[in-house]
């Protein structure tokens, strides 16, 4: 048989497997199968086809062109005639038969790189959500750079479907471009009804620098979501933008009061029914005691209030790494000592230890603590005095609280967070407490000789106060009560 007859028998094969039906198709795979094996290559024409045929919704015939690829050309995907069956591939996405649909994602993601234009051109032709979602987490999948995608991804910034849009911004944050009208799109989606399209929008504004006073105020209204993580990365992001975070991230401190009043109002004319026999003013102070013996309904509503106290917090947090020891910034953290919350409280005083001596002047606001009833975290306390000044404990303003503390040592529910403070005390302090001729004589034998023993050396007591410790938590640990009383984390 001459060169052409053999060329034509393959070209009516090949069409055959194309365009015949099932029973055909077998027939033709099966003949070309042993020409390919006679002449140990496959046409040029055939391998397009060949590639289709992997997409089939009949086993076999998948079999088949898997095999017969694998052993005549195992590196097809690298074929210009591979390359030209992408679009025909691409069409087949949105089959309903799911093997095809599954298995021509597969294919796509064989010619990585190659495939970039043909899907790119398919993202703008197609309005079909289901096929957009699929196009653009292709476009992520590809190792290349996607620079080329860029222009479709920012128009579908304006998706009403929220899993092509959280796509689309995983898709743009990996293409690493800078292009303004994706940060501008990101800082649009920071209110969208999604939580987890502000959540993708936030990580993406992590790799922009270009950010406003107007970007600021959207993101630290993203510290007040009603989303966890959300909040979170929001405050992620302010503490990479900085200093011209400061004045907004103030603001939100300063309107603690205003913040709660507003969710209080908001949460009545939403949930005004549950309300019934609370006292507001009570709930807004102190709102986990106002709510006690009331329905449980009413008590998930403390969710609602516990992300503006958790936003506050972080805003403080962030507040104290951004702000530069500023005067304005200083000043903000200082009026939250006396916030209504205990934790804002508490976060407050480690805030203004991060800060360091620029907030000397709040020394003596934080040496009077001590009288707050709800406040024991004295090592936090001794922490934050230590970074500020290392020689607070000179200070005749100091002595009340050092005082306190010694007397402290008689409380045994007091009795751990004392030696907690005490261990975190720096060697100075230790100094003068051992020559305070007014020290109560009444402590434990073994206190008194560890305070005489320290002098300037501090860490020769650690392994002595570090055994005081955890005789003092094992003694709380076998009190139910005081188990449920105290956590076990600091130290």
């Amino acid at each position: 048989m001459d060169e052409e007859r053999k060329r034509a028998i393959e070209q009516n094969l090949t069409n055959s497997l194309r365009t015949g039906d099932e029973k055909a198709r077998l027939y033709a795979i099966r003949e070309l199968e042993e020409i390919y094996e006679a002449q140990e290559k496959i046409s040029e024409s055939a391998i397009p086809v060949l590639i289709l045929t992997l997409l089939d919704y009949n086993k076999d015939l998948r079999l088949y062109a898997e095999k017969i690829l694998q052993q005549f050309l195992p590196d097809w995907q690298d074929t210009q005639s591979a390359k030209s069956a992408i679009p025909s591939i691409i069409d087949k996405l949105s089959s309903s038969i799911k093997d095809t649909a599954s298995g021509a994602f597969r294919l796509v993601r064989k010619f990585d790189a190659h495939a970039l234009p043909e899907l790119v051109l398919a993202l703008e032709k197609t309005a079909d959500r289901a096929q957009q979602l699929k196009l653009v987490q292709l476009i992520t999948q590809v190792e290349a750079p996607i620079t080329a995608a860029v222009p479709g991804l920012i128009d579908l910034l304006e998706s009403d479907n929220v899993m092509v849009k959280e796509a689309v911004v995983k898709a743009l944050i990996k293409s690493d471009s800078k292009d303004q009208a994706i940060f501008d799109g990101l800082i649009q989606n920071l209110e969208d009804a999604s939580a987890e399209i502000r959540l993708v929008a936030l990580k993406g504004l992590l790799g922009f620098d270009n950010f406003t006073s107007e970007d600021c105020h959207a993101i630290v209204k993203c510290l007040l979501d009603s989303n966890h993580e959300v909040r979170l990365a929001a405050s992620e992001v302010l503490t990479q933008i900085g200093e011209l975070a400061v004045p907004k991230l103030i603001e939100l401190v300063q309107q603690r009061t205003t913040l709660r009043k507003q969710e209080i109002v908001r949460l009545q004319e939403t949930k005004g029914n549950l309300f019934k026999g609370v006292d507001i003013e009570k709930f807004l102070l102190e709102p986990g005691k106002a709510a006690h013996n009331v329905s449980w309904h009413f008590k998930d509503m403390l969710q609602d209030l516990n992300r503006i106290e958790h936003g506050i917090l972080l805003g403080i947090e962030v507040l104290a790494k951004t702000g530069q020891g500023t005067i304005e910034s200083v000043d903000a953290l200082a009026g939250a000592l006396s916030d209504v919350n205990p934790a804002i409280k508490e976060k407050t005083i480690l805030a203004l230890g991060a800060v360091g001596a620029a907030a000397e002047s709040q020394l003596t606001s934080l040496y009077a603590m001590y009288e707050d009833p709800e406040f024991n975290n004295y090592e936090g306390l001794v922490h934050s005095l230590n970074n500020i000044d290392p020689d607070w404990s000179t200070q005749d303003a100091a002595q009340p609280f050092l005082q306190f503390l010694m007397r402290q040592l008689e409380n045994n529910k007091q009795k751990l967070e004392v030696l907690l403070a005490l261990k975190a005390m720096n060697p100075a302090t230790f100094k003068q407490l051992s020559a305070n001729q007014n020290m109560p004589t009444t402590f434990r034998k073994e206190v008194v000789e560890l305070m005489l023993m320290l002098g300037d050396n501090a860490k020769d007591s650690l392994p002595f106060l570090n055994e005081l410790i955890q005789q003092e938590q094992q003694n709380i640990e076998s009190s139910s009560s005081e188990r449920k009383r105290i956590g076990f984390g600091r130290g």
